[in-house]
């Protein structure tokens, strides 16, 4: 009885772990700033991420899905 306990607790524990998210991970769309190559450092900070240039506020725009203008 209490190996059968001890191995489903277990089995829920390692299920749950696949589950969570990890915090230290980031997820959203791509490009994510962490994934480019900073080459200006200014107002609007501008960056190049998979061979095209874009800037701060761009790549927000991106992850929020909002489009500028509207």
């Amino acid at each position: 009885m209490k190996t059968a306990t001890l191995t489903a607790s277990i089995a829920l524990f390692g299920l749950s772990a696949c589950v969570a998210r990890n915090p230290l991970l980031s997820y959203g769309p791509q490009p994510r700033v962490e994934d480019c190559t900073q080459i200006q450092q200014a107002t609007p900070t501008k960056y190049i991420c998979d061979g095209k240039q874009y800037t701060s506020v761009q790549l927000t725009e991106l992850r929020h899905g909002t489009v500028a203008g509207k």
